[in-house]
């Protein structure tokens, strides 16, 4: 059986932090501890993780408890303490504009992380080559409470539209709720051009990209 294609963060490879990204060949792969996501803001724990609660992220603080949540362009974002907490989050642009990363953070200092030392990982999602929208969705991101400059840089305009970089705006949302840009690892990998599943790209026979993060085990 072929082993299904999957990226890591260097940052966290580095810190022995259990985790992956998977991509095409992972389909079918099965996790204890996700959610029916709605592409909300709710993060849950991951005892009441069963698939059927509606949320958009698990975090737990117990080892060996292997959280994960499922991707097709949105942002699969992980974070993960040395004190034992961690956090997969599912961040498409409603959610991020709505504030997921603000729950996400909040969540983070309530179980006595800090945001000095806390790492993030923001993995494969499409890219700003593939991703286009309309100005109505420009609009709407001032919700992130980006800088004027943030969203420029985020956001180019060609003569063929407007295309947006959503890893680029989740990495600045970060940065502006006070974590170090040193703590954070942005793969831009995107779905839409690699061997991983895009809905943009595959519409309705698009299949799923899971990310987990176990804590309390061997990175290998």
């Amino acid at each position: 059986m072929t082993s299904p294609v999957s990226f890591r963060s260097q940052l966290f490879v580095a810190n022995n932090i259990d985790h992956r990204f998977y991509g095409k060949g992972g389909n079918d792969l099965t996790f204890p501890h996700q959610v029916k996501q709605v592409h909300g803001i709710t993060i849950v724990e991951a005892s009441s993780a069963d698939g059927q609660r509606q949320a958009d992220g698990v975090y737990t603080t117990r080892p060996k408890v292997k959280i994960a949540i499922k991707t097709a362009d949105c942002l699969p974002i992980l974070c993960a303490t040395a004190s034992g907490y961690g956090a997969v989050i599912h961040a498409g642009w409603r959610g991020l504009f709505a504030g997921i990363l603000n729950n996400a953070v909040e969540l983070l200092l309530a179980n006595g992380g800090e945001l000095t030392t806390a790492l993030w990982a923001i993995g494969p999602a499409i890219s700003v080559d593939n991703y286009q929208v309309g100005d109505d969705f420009i609009i709407a991101s001032r919700d992130l409470a980006l800088t004027d400059q943030q969203i420029a840089n985020c956001c180019q305009r060609r003569t063929d539209g407007n295309f947006w970089n959503l890893p680029l705006s989740a990495e600045y949302a970060l940065i502006n709720l006070g974590v170090p840009v040193t703590q954070i690892d942005t793969l831009n990998v995107c779905t839409y051009d690699n061997c991983l599943h895009s809905y943009r790209r595959d519409k309705q026979a698009v299949g799923t990209n899971w990310s987990y993060l176990e804590l309390g085990t061997n990175n290998d």
